[in-house]
């Protein structure tokens, strides 16, 4: 479930909705008395990437540290083992949180994983997530 978020900072009224935000803007001009008000909706940079990491990443728990760190930054996709051994999955959402992930899994992963490269594919811009959280796959 979405939420709608109202704010009043510096007199202006900032509306968010799931990836929408909207500013509403109120000038006074002294003097002339003049006011006008501005909207603008922006919607955030997103980002959809597929990923393969190889290494000694089955059997570590790797998936399951990915899945908790991924929900933590708020990014969307999945996550699956491969019959070869490695891990395969997609990371959905706004581009800094998604270029967190990407180095979380060339840098962190799980304690007990051994990475030893990380394979990135498909990077493309996309204005919805296809996944409504970040899940396993079997």
């Amino acid at each position: 479930m979405r939420r709608l978020v109202a704010t009043v900072f510096a007199g202006c009224l900032i509306v968010s909705f799931g990836r929408y935000t909207l500013v509403l803007v109120r000038k006074v001009v002294c003097g002339n008395q003049v006011s006008h008000t501005k909207m603008s909706a922006q919607l955030k940079d997103m980002v959809s990437v597929d990923f393969e990491v190889f290494g000694r990443v089955q059997g570590v728990f790797f998936r399951k540290y990915t899945v908790d760190e991924a929900k933590k930054v708020g990014v969307k996709g999945w996550i699956m083992n491969t019959p070869k051994g490695t891990v395969l999955g997609r990371i959905e959402g706004e581009v800094k949180k998604v270029e967190h992930m990407k180095k979380w899994l060339q840098e962190t992963g799980s304690p007990m994983a051994k990475v030893e490269k990380v394979e990135f594919k498909n990077e493309v811009k996309i204005t919805s997530c296809s996944n409504n959280d970040f899940k396993l796959k079997n």
